[in-house]
């Protein structure tokens, strides 16, 4: 019904948020999952996720918010719950200590949860890739001035995806170890937020040329009156720092080169002996024309 009000709206070119209809119906059925989840909750984990996902849908997040809290209390077992109830601090709550909190906490009920680690690994590899392309955006210059004001700029964060790594390592030694199956969704996530980054590089150096190419024509056009040159006013500059775009690329190749490294050194003589070495070996193959050295990576990353 809620999707039907929402197509009628668009048709009618209704352009108001909320109508006082739409507010009344997600009240009422928050309401009905509230008594539903009274009676049924402590035993049904699929009404959880129903209501979750309704309560994503309508952006109601305060009522996630208690929603999750409460199934943790009923149903700490359910690894899901973990997960959704950090992500949504991440995003939308009180940001990545309580998140990472939530993390360790839930880790520490189910340490041998690949589902835990490989969410964990990649919330952090996120949060590396947000405040790099905020750092992207601020010149050498600008740091300086930064500092010296006492602001604190993330440089530590952004020379290596430290955090990443050591979550990658600990599920090694805890579930990795032996099945190269089990790491590949490390290596992808490192891999993604690689082509992100330079998917990222590319935009910003097209936008920083259509700049620089717009205030040199605005150059050659100064014949304009006062008021039309009022009027066209330059585009501002775009900033990228191509210096810690570098060292960020490096950073993020060196860790997954030592995921790629890790699992040949650890799984190539059993996938080697069995029938199950053609997948690591395309794997392999696939990556080093991908550019990846042929050289093991440094050792701080092992």
């Amino acid at each position: 019904l809620g999707e039907l009000r929402t197509k009628r709206k668009l048709r009618l070119g209704i352009r108001k948020r909320f109508l006082k209809a739409d507010q009344i119906a997600i009240r009422r059925l928050h309401f009905i999952y509230t008594r539903a989840l009274q009676r049924f909750g402590k035993t049904d984990v699929g009404l959880w996720m129903s209501y979750a996902d309704f309560c994503t849908q309508t952006k109601s997040f305060r009522m996630l918010s208690r929603a999750l809290a409460r199934a943790l209390q009923f149903h700490p077992n359910y690894e899901a719950f973990w997960v959704l109830t950090a992500i949504f601090e991440f995003e939308h709550g009180k940001g990545v200590a309580n998140a990472r909190a939530l993390f360790q906490q839930g880790i520490r009920k189910h340490p041998t949860s690949g589902r835990l680690f490989r969410e964990f690994y990649r919330m952090e590899l996120m949060y590396y890739a947000k405040k790099l392309e905020e750092r992207l955006r601020i010149t050498d210059e600008e740091v300086a001035l930064l500092q010296a004001a006492g602001v604190h700029t993330h440089d530590e964060l952004i020379s290596a995806p430290t955090v990443p790594m050591v979550i990658y390592r600990n599920a090694v030694k805890v579930l990795l170890a032996g099945d190269y199956t089990l790491r590949l969704p490390f290596l992808r996530y490192a891999l993604d937020k690689l082509a992100a980054l330079r998917a990222h590089a590319a935009e910003q150096r097209r936008l920083k040329q259509q700049a620089e190419q717009k205030a040199a024509a605005g150059e050659k056009t100064k014949t304009k009156t006062k008021k039309e040159a009022g009027a066209a006013k330059d585009p501002e500059p775009v900033a990228f720092n191509e210096r810690v775009y570098e060292e960020a690329m490096g950073s993020l190749t060196a860790h997954a080169q030592a995921i790629l490294w890790q699992m040949v050194v650890d799984c190539w003589p059993a996938a080697a002996a069995s029938e199950a070495d053609e997948p690591l070996v395309n794997l392999v193959e696939a990556l080093c024309a991908h550019g990846f050295r042929t050289s093991p990576p440094l050792a701080g990353y092992r």
